[in-house]
């Protein structure tokens, strides 16, 4: 094989390696965005219970029996 060639081949190889690994690269990154989103998702459901536990923790006794019962009502 003359010297161009195997330099072509070796370009080819080297090209066909690098696609490979920046695939590989991508769907890495690709695993760990949706990892990303799935616990920040989790952490913003996590914050929205707190924020409605905190609603009824503010509200008084009398006020949730009142709304229970005219939510029964209205059933």
């Amino acid at each position: 094989m003359s010297k161009r060639k195997k330099i072509i081949k070796q370009r080819i190889i080297n090209t066909s390696k690098d696609l490979f690994e920046f695939r590989e690269n991508y769907l890495n990154l690709v695993i760990i965005d949706k990892y990303a989103n799935s616990k920040r998702m989790a952490f913003e459901n996590r914050n929205q219970n707190f924020k409605l536990g905190n609603n009824i923790a503010n509200v008084s006794f009398e006020e949730l029996v009142t709304k229970a019962s005219m939510n029964l009502k209205n059933n």
